[in-house]
């Protein structure tokens, strides 16, 4: 055998010996927050803040997510760690759950805020080709309920250091993509994945970006602990790009161009200048007459302007101009409504 096939051969057998041997990173720490973006275009969230005692599962959002660990609680004799949900949709936070870890087994297990017993997220113990079941609370979305194979666990790096990336794959539903899972972080589409929106709603701009689970409705952008774990660059300077995304900052931007109408009422709109600086004008026509209600909400769907009751005649334009010189620069959106059905339209003002 020649020295070179002897040294392929000994690396192929050296890389997954050091990937199992390295210490364990573990996920939970006493500062935990997680930062998520959506893949959809903007919808207008319902004005004002939604609370709830508990979330619900899988929770829709239209731009931005975070969860994060609060103090401790026992149940069941176990130790476990509150988690936490803030969204655009409901940016009073909401009981998510309950996340414990074991870094002795590397295991990682999530209890629901239903009662009901706890399941297991993640095993860190797995190696290529082991097994694990899994069920999620929205199923057959972007990833469906079965057998999932560790088909490779690759380096990944993570904060100052190298972590681990397990890539599985539930073989019976061969149309769904490959779920990864980093040690030190979670799941790449939602830490607490099983009990997530589990949806197929990805932008092809992202797609560029490597271990984004393409069609995604969500994606991670950022860990931390006391310090920042995990931030994807990829997708960051891909939003930075982009004409058509808010960039808040590097862990939150999100799409602006265009909106999905909600209820269909039947209105079309153009804003501009685009982006607006004192005043923003928005023409309105509609085929039929009708008494329209107009406001603007933020990001997170509180109420900054409300305009008087506008008439407007089927096939007949109106032009309104509103001041927003007081506005903080950022994302917005334009709600008109009437009868109980509402249009949406996004603009910036810089």
């Amino acid at each position: 055998m020649s020295m070179k096939k002897l040294y392929f051969l000994l690396s192929v057998i050296t890389i997954p010996i050091a990937l199992k041997s390295q210490s364990y990173i573990p996920m939970l720490d006493s500062v935990n927050l997680w930062q998520y973006n959506t893949s959809m275009l903007p919808v207008a969230p319902p004005p004002g803040p939604q609370t709830a005692s508990a979330c619900s599962y899988g929770n829709w959002y239209s731009n931005s997510k975070k969860q994060y660990t609060s103090h401790d609680t026992i149940i069941d004799s176990l130790s476990y760690k509150i988690v936490r949900e803030e969204t655009d949709f409901n940016p009073a936070s909401c009981d998510f759950g309950y996340v414990r870890e074991d870094t002795a087994a590397r295991k990682v297990w999530f209890r629901d805020n239903a009662g009901n017993p706890e399941v297991l997220l993640y095993d860190f113990s797995l190696q290529v080709a082991d097994t694990i079941p899994l069920t999620f609370i929205v199923n057959g979305g972007l990833y469906t309920n079965g057998t999932y194979t560790v088909d490779s666990i690759l380096p990944f790096p993570i904060r100052n250091t190298t972590s681990r990336m397990f890539c599985l794959k539930n073989h019976t539903a061969s149309w769904s993509p490959t779920l990864y899972w980093v040690e030190g972080v979670g799941c790449l589409m939602n830490a607490f994945y099983l009990h997530s929106m589990n949806a197929s709603m990805g932008m092809p701009i992202f797609w560029q970006c490597q271990y984004y689970p393409q069609n995604s409705y969500e994606y991670m952008t950022c860990f931390d602990h006391l310090t920042k774990v995990y931030f994807d660059s990829c997708k960051y300077t891909t939003a930075m790009n982009d004409v058509c995304f808010m960039v808040t900052d590097s862990c939150n931007y999100y799409n602006i161009c265009g909106s999905i109408e909600e209820n269909s009422l039947a209105v079309e709109m153009s804003i501009f200048p685009s982006p607006a600086t004192d005043v923003v004008n928005f023409e309105i026509e509609a085929p039929n007459t009708m008494n329209l209600n107009i406001i603007i909400t933020d990001a997170f769907g509180r109420v900054v302007k409300v305009a008087d009751q506008t008439r407007i005649t089927g096939n007949v334009s109106i032009l309104i101009q509103q001041d927003i010189s007081n506005l903080s620069v950022g994302s917005y959106y334009i709600i008109l409504s009437s009868e109980g059905k509402t249009y949406t339209k996004a603009f910036t003002k810089q």
